[in-house]
Order: structure tokens, then C-alpha cells, then sequence
């Protein structure tokens, strides 16, 4: 051994004990685990890589397979965080490494003009998860990681087949947009997270320390609003036209029932709502007053003045409803009826 020289230093890193491991890191790609162990390693300490077999033989099965597990020992995690900070900061460096050594290389050569990682993210504030999924879809295209192409395009189809399972179910089934929107949020906001996590966040430090061309954000934005606009439209006029108006009637009625009997006054008392066919029936018993033609002139008139101008009761009045009030007695004798129809509401 030559002067001014030091002996190789010899790790003695021994096999992990698999009772006291845990999950320090998760990976997709095996030479970034790879090199993740060899640095804590070469530091003495033990590690144990899972599922490596499974995810390489099938990449579309490693976003239910979470990855590659990256294990050391309990004792040992805050020793290897601190390592592995101190490699994201660039602070280990290799002294043995010649001084003219090439800088790595980044994801393609030439880099391609990309969309921004985390603001094609935000987007989703905008027009939803499918956005971001979409433009981080053709991200890795541009990249030529196959693997991850695949990957994104599992989430991008994913998100798109839930979503129009839940609209079929509830706009042919619960005839419903307001229901619609609140469990598309419920299931969606968290969707989106869960996938930036597992995916959406890989590319953007994949990319984040190279210069590349920069796609215009506010172009995707402006489609993903279109796109939106034009969905939700769409539900709505199939709400209005595509579905059956006696269905319509039928969901009407049971909402109106659900909410139980009330007391008009001292004198009427709402009992029931009915159907019959694209008429909806309301049943009102009467007390202590006289049913003649010149009361059920009046109450006409106060259907026409309430109703016409009911958020939920006008559209479906214009779309052919009729609104039939049928006055009963205690015993249910009828006592007379007014009807009611869009062309009852020339002034609305």
C-alpha cells in the first residue's frame, strides 16, 4: 500500500432480521430501489426489498401491489431518513469518483416540451381529476417510459369509467345532478390525491431538476372548463328530456311525501301527493268550509301564483305537468278540483 493511501473500508452489513423491519420507502422503477439500498448498505445498514418479482413481472400490477417495499430495521429508520435527506440535498458525495465524472443524465435527450407536472395537478380545481390524469398520461408518452404510459392510462380510463358508471346511475336511476355532483366530490377529491401520491408526484421530481419546454397550461385549462361545461350541460338536458316526465312526476311526489303532513291552516291539510300518468295529485282535506265554484276560483288562482313560480314545480309544469288539487272531507267524499297546467301561467 502505496503512502498517503487509506485501506478499502469493509461494511459488514448482515442479513435484517425480518421480525424488526418496516417500511422505510416505496419504488416503481428497481434501479432507483436499488441504488436507495446500496447507499444504506454501504452504511452498514440492513435492507430488505419486497415484492420486486411481482412488480417487474407485471407493471400495470404495481399500483395494487404499492410498489416496491424498501424495509430496514426499526431501530435503524432515522439513520437511514437521514441518509437519504442527505442525498436529495446532494451532500454525499463520492470521493472516489474521478473529478471530470459525467453529470447524470436527465429522463430523455433532448428533454420535449412537457406540461407542468404540478400545475397540470391544480387543474383539477378547474375540470376535475381526469385533467391532470390526461396530461401526465402524455407527459410519460413524451418521455418514452412505457411503463409508467401504462400505468397513467389504468388511472386515466379508471377515473373516466367511474365517473360515467355514476352518472348513468344517477341520471337514469336517481334522476338526480345535485346528488350527482356532491358524491362526485366525495369520491373524487380523494381519487385525486391518492394518485398524485402514488403517481402524479413521481413525475414531477422526475422532471423537476432538468430544463424542458413548457406546454401552455392555460390552453389545457381552458379546454378542461369546455369539456366541463359541456358534461355537466349535457346531464342536464338529459335530465330535462331523457327522462320520462312521468318519472319525473313519480320522483316528485315521493320527495313531496317523504316530507310527511302538514298544516296549511286551521281549515286545510295536505295529506298526500299521488301520480297518474304526467299528473301529479294533490289531496287536501277540508274542514269547516263550504266547497263552491267561487272558492275553487280562488284557490286556482293561488295555485297559479305558488306554483308558476316554483323553482322545482315551473319545469316540470312546462314541460307538459299537470297539477290537479282534489279537495276531500274528513271521510274522503270528494269535494271538488282545480287543474293546473303551463298554460294556466301566461304571465310566468
Amino acid at each position: 500500500m502505496t503512502a498517503g493511501t487509506e485501506p478499502n473500508r469493509i461494511i459488514n452489513c448482515h442479513p435484517p432480521d425480518p421480525a424488526t423491519l418496516v417500511t422505510l420507502r416505496r419504488y416503481d422503477l428497481l434501479p432507483e430501489a436499488a441504488t436507495v439500498r446500496g447507499l444504506l448498505e454501504s452504511h452498514g445498514i440492513p435492507v430488505r426489498l419486497r415484492d420486486v418479482n411481482f412488480v417487474q413481472a407485471d407493471g400495470l400490477m404495481s399500483i395494487a401491489a404499492g410498489g416496491m417495499k424498501l424495509e430496514v430495521p426499526a431501530d435503524r429508520v432515522e439513520e437511514a431518513q437521514a441518509l437519504l435527506a442527505s442525498m436529495a440535498a446532494g451532500e454525499l458525495i463520492d470521493a472516489d469518483a474521478p473529478a471530470d465524472a459525467p453529470p447524470p443524465m436527465p429522463p430523455a435527450n433532448p428533454m420535449p416540451a412537457l406540461w407542468s407536472p404540478d400545475g397540470a395537478a391544480l387543474l383539477c380545481l378547474l375540470a376535475g381529476s381526469w385533467l391532470p390524469m390526461l396530461l401526465h398520461y402524455q407527459n410519460w408518452r413524451r418521455l418514452g417510459d412505457l411503463r409508467r404510459t401504462r400505468q397513467a392510462l389504468v388511472w386515466l380510463v379508471g377515473s373516466l369509467v367511474l365517473m360515467g358508471a355514476m352518472t348513468i346511475y344517477f341520471v337514469g336511476y336517481v334522476h338526480d345532478i345535485h346528488a350527482l355532483a356532491a358524491v362526485g366530490t366525495l369520491v373524487f377529491t380523494p381519487l385525486t390525491l391518492i394518485w398524485y401520491w402514488r403517481q402524479g408526484r413521481a413525475q414531477s421530481l422526475l422532471v423537476l431538476p432538468w430544463s424542458y419546454p413548457r406546454r401552455p397550461l392555460w390552453l389545457a385549462g381552458w379546454l378542461g372548463v369546455l369539456v366541463s361545461v359541456g358534461f355537466w350541460a349535457g346531464v342536464t338536458l338529459m335530465l330535462q328530456w331523457g327522462v320520462p316526465l312521468q318519472d319525473k312526476v313519480a320522483d316528485f311526489a315521493a320527495h313531496l311525501n317523504s316530507e310527511g303532513v302538514f298544516q296549511r291552516n286551521e281549515n286545510f291539510q295536505q295529506l298526500r301527493f299521488a301520480t297518474e300518468g304526467t299528473t301529479l295529485v294533490e289531496v287536501v282535506k277540508v274542514s269547516g268550509v263550504y266547497i263552491t265554484p267561487e272558492f275553487l276560483a280562488q284557490a286556482h288562482q293561488s295555485s297559479v301564483w305558488q306554483s308558476c313560480k316554483d323553482l322545482a314545480l315551473a319545469p316540470l309544469l312546462q314541460q307538459g305537468m299537470t297539477l290537479e288539487s282534489r279537495f276531500v272531507a274528513a271521510d274522503g267524499t270528494p269535494l271538488g278540483e282545480t287543474r293546473l297546467t303551463w298554460h294556466d301561467c301566461p304571465a310566468y
